[in-house]
């Protein structure tokens, strides 16, 4: 774990990586909504931002979220995952 000033470049170069979906959330909610509707696998924080959630709590929020497996989400997140082909 290293904490990064600025959070994009990690970001771009992790969703790079086969099979990695990585968000950027700015609050616990949309840590959640990552997870639950893009399937998301890997979160980012920039260490210059202040968030209106502590890290942490944005981290559980994603630990305790499920994947949404509906036919609209997943059909995105197959869409996502088929440009890595």
């Amino acid at each position: 774990k290293q904490l990064r000033r600025e959070s994009k470049p990690l970001i771009i170069a992790a969703n790079k990586i086969d099979g990695i979906r990585c968000a950027l959330p700015p609050n616990a909610f949309a840590a959640s909504m990552a997870k639950e509707h893009n399937n998301a696998n890997f979160l980012a924080f920039g260490g210059r931002i202040d968030y209106s959630d502590s890290v942490l709590t944005m981290i559980d929020a994603f630990i305790d979220s499920s994947v949404n497996t509906e036919e609209r989400h997943t059909r995105r997140v197959n869409k996502i995952m088929a440009i890595e082909k």
